[in-house]
């Protein structure tokens, strides 16, 4: 199915799903009563039958896209240079292949030495939908130095494709597999490290210059070593409400010569939260994908 008709069908759930929440904001639980007059109740009747059409409707479409559509699914991809090792992730080959390497839905605590570097909770990523209080990924450094180009960070309201905010950059020219996202390199390699400018593009805002270094990791002590990170600034600082943003990874204590000031949450709380109102919230709500 071509992408144009695709996105016809995907426009018509628009419609549907605003007439669906006036009918259902037009009869609530409480709205129906039996004591009601006969002609409210008549009404009411009639709204709760147009709800489940409607959402039957809904659901009929959303099928048809992801059945028709064979480039919105799970894909089996090496995550290993042998192919030993396999995983099941979700690609959305519309915009040109994005795989989707990792998801945080919430407070995870500390996963520095796990986020992006190692297989966790793999299952996860078979969907774009952003699970709460749980975190997955694939140890995706041999993708991201030896088979990718660019890098974003997206919301995950959506089943049947990448999120509607995204953020996206290109991945430094010096990456290497030894040390890419690899904190164990330690504060001062990473501090050390030339840090240059890289375009930033958005679904929400102009094209801006961020910052970022050979290992895609935060260079500013007191941010507990956050990746995949493009700053503010050289230093590596973070503001709110720009497209400059980084994945907490270190919630508490100290690691590598990193500490954590509760600054260094520069990324989104939640699918609405775009861009960022707040860099201490410790709750990172993103999806991370590859290109």
């Amino acid at each position: 199915m071509s992408q144009r008709i695709v996105g016809r069908l995907a426009a018509l759930a628009v419609p549907l799903l605003l007439h669906l929440s006036v009918v259902q904001s037009q009869c609530t639980t409480n709205y129906c009563d039996d004591d009601d007059s006969s002609d409210l109740l008549s009404l009411c009747r009639r709204n709760q039958a147009d709800i489940a059409r409607l959402q039957q409707e809904v659901t009929a479409l959303k099928e048809e896209i992801t059945q028709k559509d064979d480039r919105i699914r799970a894909y089996w991809i090496c995550t290993s240079a042998d192919c030993t090792i396999v995983e099941e992730l979700f690609c959305d080959m519309r915009s040109g292949g994005w795989t989707l390497i990792g998801q945080i839905g919430g407070a995870v605590g500390n996963i520095y030495e796990k986020w992006l570097v190692r297989n966790e909770n793999t299952a996860i990523l078979r969907t774009p939908i952003i699970e709460a209080d749980v975190y997955g990924c694939i140890d995706a450094v041999k993708m991201a130095v030896n088979y990718s180009q660019e890098i974003r960070l997206s919301s995950g309201e959506s089943d049947i494709g990448m999120g509607r905010f995204w953020v996206e950059w290109n991945l430094p020219s010096d990456r290497d597999v030894d040390t890419f996202w690899r904190i164990s390199v330690g504060f001062n390699a990473i501090n050390s490290a030339v840090v240059r400018e890289v375009e930033v593009r958005s679904s929400f805002a102009a094209k801006r210059t961020c910052y970022q270094n050979r290992y895609g990791i935060m260079n500013l002590r007191e941010h507990g070593g956050s990746y995949p990170s493009i700053a503010y600034n050289l230093p590596g600082n973070t503001v709110t409400g720009d497209t400059c943003m980084a994945v907490g990874v270190m919630s508490s204590g100290t690691a590598f010569g990193f500490s954590q000031n509760n600054n260094g949450y520069d990324s989104s709380t939640s699918n609405s939260d775009w861009p960022n109102a707040r860099y201490d919230h410790k709750s990172p709500f993103v999806s991370v994908w590859l290109r």
